[in-house]
């Protein structure tokens, strides 16, 4: 990759790229239909595996050789190398990517007086993933479970076990969320610490509401009800309540997050040093009172009926107190497809959200972009550096960033940022 602000790969980097995508190449090859496509797709991973080796290897193809026994020898120990790496590779794999299965969960279960009469009947890791593993457990009887455990690596400060004491203060407010079960911090259980939840019905909300406009506006009107019945909550009650004024709190809750992205060992970006830079010299001074802001809020982390209805609210990894035109700012860019903004605000302040001031709007697009850029940076430095070589880390890197980065790069613009 090559031009202004893209990473430049060195051959290792480069390998892990590959095998990394063709690892994803194989996950899928069940799931194709025909004989052709899957040998289509076996055929590409091949290629791809070759040319990881290529760029991996310090003697190969690409190296002088003065003979036909030259030749020979190069590939006997190209063939030697990559067998090297695969081995290590998967060893590494085997060490972090700890499996999820029957016999551990039935044996957790029966030690917990809340699932002691649950047992498994299947497992499915859900796709997704970005900052933490979920997956479905079905059971024998109702209802199914849902297990949200940590990555090897962290992509927000929230552990999956913290967000049971969120769920449980969210639940008795009447918010609409996942009723937590039980959660632990003890990584010789699972692999990683981990939440179990109940499973809520329902369908994805985003998917849904791309496919049925009325559908779609139900689901806006009911995500901004469930952003107001939040901005109305005490943070407090999840232990987030704060003796800071909030424009102090706000510039320390982003300069955390400076010290999170610098920690990780990734390399510098200037580009995100100046938006950082520019977030703690311009944090809102006319934030009246700190709420508390789900920070992910969209339809693609909602479940909902076939109706837009009944809607729940998921994925609370990134709740923390702060200026409610972020929540706001940042459901609107998904909203906006399905419903008029007068419409929207209304379901907000109805539901007990807090009057704001678009004014401060400009602030909260350049945060989410450059928040989300950390996430996928820490994930990129986790796989990069070897410490989880793994396509759940590399792959959000790949795809978002430099979407992020343009987007960031005109809000910048637009402000006069340089």
């Amino acid at each position: 990759m090559s031009g202004a602000g893209s990473v430049m790969l060195s051959g290792p980097e480069l390998a892990k790229v590959l095998r990394m995508v063709r690892r994803e190449l194989k996950t899928i090859i069940h799931e194709l239909a025909s004989s052709y496509s899957q040998h289509l797709v076996a055929s590409l991973a091949t290629v791809l595996d070759n040319a990881a080796l290529s760029a991996e290897a310090t003697c190969g193809c690409g190296a002088k050789v003065a003979s036909i026994e030259g030749v020979i020898e190069a590939a006997r120990k190209e063939k030697a190398e990559v067998e090297k790496i695969t081995q290590r590779e998967e060893k590494r794999l085997a060490s972090l990517e700890k499996p999820v299965t029957s016999n551990q969960l039935n044996a957790y279960f029966a030690s917990v007086d809340e699932l002691k009469d649950k047992k498994v009947t299947s497992i499915t890791q859900l796709p997704g993933g970005f900052s933490k593993a979920t997956f479905l457990i079905e059971t024998h009887s109702a209802p199914n479970l849902i297990l949200r455990r940590d990555l090897p690596f962290y992509v927000s400060p929230c552990s999956a076990a913290d967000e049971f004491e969120y769920l449980r203060a969210l639940s008795a407010e009447g918010l609409q969320v996942a009723r937590p079960i039980v959660a632990s911090r003890d990584s010789g259980i699972l692999g990683y610490p981990f939440l179990i939840t109940e499973c809520a019905p329902g369908v994805n909300a985003g998917v849904l509401a791309k496919e049925n406009s009325d559908a779609g506006r139900n689901v806006a009107l009911q995500l901004a009800a469930m952003l107001g019945q939040l901005h109305a909550m005490d943070p407090a009650a999840v232990g987030m309540q704060s003796e800071l004024e909030p424009e102090a709190y706000m510039r320390q809750y982003i300069a955390s997050w400076q010290v999170l992205w610098r920690s990780s060992g990734g390399p510098s970006c200037w580009f995100v040093e100046k938006a950082l830079e520019w977030l703690d010299e311009n944090v809102p001074e006319d934030i009246e009172q700190l709420v508390l802001i789900h920070g992910d809020a969209r339809p693609d982390n909602m479940l909902a009926d076939h109706n837009g209805n009944n809607c729940v609210l998921l994925d609370w990894e990134f709740l923390h107190a702060g200026d409610p035109v972020e929540d706001l700012q940042y459901a609107w860019q998904f909203v906006e497809p399905l419903i008029d903004s007068a419409s929207f605000y209304e379901s907000y302040l109805q539901a007990g959200g807090r009057p704001h001031s678009d004014k401060r709007g400009n602030y909260y697009r350049v945060w989410r972009n450059v928040r989300n850029l950390i996430c996928l940076d820490l994930s990129w430095a986790a796989f990069s550096k070897g410490d989880c070589p793994s396509y759940l880390a590399g792959a959000p890197r790949l795809l978002f960033r430099r979407m992020l980065r343009e987007d960031l790069g005109k809000q910048m613009m637009s402000l006069g940022i340089s």
